[in-house]
């Protein structure tokens, strides 16, 4: 049982000292989660901030929604709307709003339930954010070569 107890003790020495280690050369800013969208169709997520770091997910469509949730140097570290994270290099998101839509939901003419529906919309469809009142977002959703502008509830939308 003592050889058990320093073995172990000698494991979690060694845990210790490579965590210290890699922190220390890592400085991590956290603080308020913001979102993003992708900027082209082919962007690669990694499992850490920096080329060397293996790719565990690619992103293949423009103008998806990410929530940032650290920042190290040029990467940012993310998290989608199936919360599966890895870090992308800044300068393959842009800052134009973008909402992806959580479950199927109906798009409204107007800021209400009782409006005329403009559209009823499937999860994962991709939005142009317009505007925020109260609850609701104003949307704009290019689909079959045709615009649809209209209203949904926040909480139906990942990317507020």
């Amino acid at each position: 049982m003592y050889k058990l107890q320093k073995i172990l003790i000698s494991i979690l020495a060694i845990i210790v000292l490579l965590h210290d280690g890699l922190c220390k050369d890592i400085d991590l800013q956290t603080g308020t989660e913001y979102f993003l969208s992708t900027k082209s169709s082919s962007i690669n997520s990694r499992v850490g901030p920096g080329l060397g770091y293996k790719v565990c997910w690619m992103y293949k469509q423009a103008g998806l929604p990410l929530k940032v949730i650290e920042e190290f140097e040029n990467w940012v570290h993310i998290v989608d709307i199936d919360n599966k994270s890895g870090w992308i290099c800044k300068n393959m998101l842009s800052h134009n709003r973008y909402i992806q839509i959580k479950k199927d939901t109906t798009v409204f003419k107007k800021h209400s339930n009782k409006s005329d529906v403009v559209a009823s919309v499937k999860k994962y469809v991709i939005a142009k954010l317009l505007k925020i009142k109260g609850e609701w977002c104003m949307i704009e959703i290019f689909a079959e070569n045709k615009t649809y502008k209209g209203w949904v509830f926040c909480d139906k939308v990942f990317g507020i």
